[in-house]
């Protein structure tokens, strides 16, 4: 009986530096620690305030795009005041 085919969720980091490094290196590994996928991750963009990292990071764990500007950029803005009110109660 053969496998089905994992199929592929898209994935963008936030931060290519410190803990978004392991967990793009994570990412890179779920083939090799979850088998058989049920689904794998597609490394789809990475994003980040330093334009040299953010493009180190792309290379070295082969994200489709690096950029300094992020289309969550808005939403995560309109999170923050309610992850704010969260802590507090």
């Amino acid at each position: 009986m053969m496998a089905e085919a994992a199929r592929a969720v898209g994935v963008g980091l936030l931060g290519p530096s410190g803990i978004g490094q392991a967990h793009a290196h994570a990412y890179t590994l779920v083939r090799q620690a979850l088998w058989p996928a049920v689904a794998v991750p597609r490394l789809t963009g990475v994003y980040g305030r330093q334009p040299a990292r953010t493009e180190m990071t792309r290379a070295r764990y082969g994200f489709e795009r690096a950029s300094e500007r992020c289309a969550l950029r808005q939403t995560v803005s309109r999170l923050r005041p309610f992850a704010r009110r969260r802590a507090r109660t």
